[in-house]
Formats: structure tokens, sequence, C-alpha cells
């Protein structure tokens, strides 16, 4: 996926959801989510939005993937869940 379609498809998501996103945040979605295709990404914001009430992990987001990851994305996907994992435990607010 190139950057500007993930842009846009975030800044949908933080707007939907009501949500801001830090740029580390950020960061650990681009690095868990490029290896999608353009379309995929898309497709897997529009379920999102229309299944999950809440702000989705890229776990979410990657579950409606229709083709696999290119093969040195995969390695990430494992580094990126426990990422965001870290980033919920420890993040202002959290139990």
């Amino acid at each position: 996926m190139n950057r500007q379609t993930f842009n846009v498809q975030i800044t949908g998501l933080c707007d939907y959801y009501r949500r801001e996103l830090s740029d580390l945040a950020i960061n650990v979605y681009w690095n868990g989510l490029k290896g999608m295709t353009d379309k995929d990404f898309i497709n897997a914001v529009a379920q999102e939005v229309a299944t999950n009430e809440f702000f989705p992990k890229v776990p979410d987001i990657l579950k409606h993937v229709t083709t696999q990851p290119r093969l040195e994305n995969k390695s990430k996907l494992s580094w990126c869940n426990n990422t965001s994992q870290l980033l919920a435990q420890y993040s202002e607010g959290a139990a």
C-alpha cells in the first residue's frame, strides 16, 4: 500500500471513532499494515467501521485481508501486535 492511501484511511478512522493517535502509534499501524494492498486496506477499514464499535487494532484490520502480506512483513505482524498491546497497557489512563 502507498503511504497516501494509509494516511487517508487512518485519518478517516480517527475522525469516525473520534480518536487521536500519536506519531508513534501511527507508525505502529503503518509498519503492521503497509504490506497490504491499497484495495485490501480500504476494504478492511470499511468492514471494521461496519462491524466494530471500537477503534480497530492492527490484527482487527488484518483479519479482513483477502491476499497474503508479503513474506518480509509477516514477521512484523507479531512485533506490531506486541507493540500495540504494550502501548495499550502503558498509555495514559490505562488501568
